[in-house]
C-alpha cells in the first residue's frame, strides 16, 4: 500500500488527472522471490497487458506512448516489461509513436563521481538517443514527484532541501 500512496502523491504533484492500476504485483529485482511470483508484472504477456491498457484508453487521444529503454534503465524486470508493453501497445493505439525514456550511459560514466566504466546493461548508448527532454519547469516537477517516492530514493534524500545540482547533473535530461 505504501508504494500505491507514493505513486498517487507523485501523480498529484505532476497534475496527472487519472491513475489506473493494473492487476499485477511488483516484480522486485531479478532473481528474487517476488520475481518468481506468477502474478508479478514482469511475468505477464506484453500483448495481454497492451490490450488491457488500450481498453483503459478507449476514450483518450494518444499521440505518444512512453516506456523505458530495452534495459529498463537499470535492469529492473518491471521496467523492462514496460518497454515491451509500450512497443506492443503502440500499434494498437492510433496515430501514436513510442519514446523510450532513458539516459546517456556515456554521460553518466563521465560525471566527476563516476569511475568512467560503461555498463552496457545500464541506460542507452549516446548514439542511440534521438530526443531530449529538459527544462527547469519539467525538472522541478520531476524533483517534486521523486520526493514522494520515499521508499525508492536514497536514505540521504532530503525532501525539504534536495541536492538539486546533483540530481540535475544525473537526471536533468532524459
Amino acid at each position: 500500500m505504501r508504494r500505491v500512496r507514493e505513486a498517487e502523491a507523485a501523480c498529484a504533484e505532476l497534475g496527472v488527472a487519472r491513475v489506473e492500476w493494473l492487476p499485477y504485483d511488483d516484480s522486485g529485482m531479478a532473481g528474487t522471490d517476488t520475481t518468481a511470483n506468477p502474478k508479478a508484472f514482469s511475468n505477464a504477456e506484453p500483448n495481454e497487458v497492451a490490450g488491457q491498457i488500450s481498453a483503459l484508453l478507449h476514450d483518450e487521444t494518444i499521440g505518444v506512448v512512453v516506456g523505458y529503454d530495452a534495459n529498463g534503465t537499470y535492469g529492473h524486470p518491471d521496467h523492462i516489461q514496460v518497454h515491451q508493453v509500450a512497443h506492443a501497445l503502440a500499434p494498437i493505439v492510433p496515430r501514436s509513436w513510442v519514446l523510450d525514456a532513458t539516459y546517456s550511459r556515456e554521460y553518466l560514466a563521465s560525471l566527476p563521481d563516476a569511475d568512467g566504466t560503461l555498463d552496457l546493461a545500464f541506460a542507452a548508448a549516446e548514439a542511440d538517443l534521438t530526443h531530449f527532454v529538459q527544462g527547469e519547469e519539467l525538472f522541478r516537477a520531476k524533483v517534486g514527484a521523486t520526493g514522494n517516492h520515499q521508499s525508492q530514493v536514497p536514505d540521504d534524500w532530503d525532501v525539504d532541501n534536495p541536492d538539486l545540482d546533483g540530481f540535475r547533473a544525473r537526471f536533468g535530461t532524459e
